[in-house]
């Protein structure tokens, strides 16, 4: 059985705590991944790797709906003024 799960008395099983987890320890299990990233990664999951069948997603009560796409859609967008584009673009 794996360190990230335990047996309990009675022979249920559940997962540790990951708080109480160290940062390597977490690292030698799961790739270090934005929430964003982790929440596209469970929709994929969800629709069998498929980009396409993710996309197209109408499980519109699962709480991941609205950030399948990996884009929060209640966060506004910061604007460039004229000269954070000329920086961007010279980089």
């Amino acid at each position: 059985m794996s360190d990230l799960v335990i047996r309990k008395d009675g022979g249920a099983i559940e997962g540790v705590d990951p708080r109480s987890l160290s940062p390597e320890d977490l690292a030698g299990h799961f790739d270090r991944l934005t929430p964003m990233k982790a929440i596209r990664e469970k929709c994929l999951d969800c629709a069998c790797y498929s980009r396409t069948e993710v996309r197209k997603c109408v499980a519109i009560r699962c709480p991941l709906w609205p950030f399948r796409m990996r884009k929060n859609p209640w966060r506004k967008r910061k604007k460039c003024d004229e000269q954070q584009v000329r920086h961007r673009s010279a980089a």
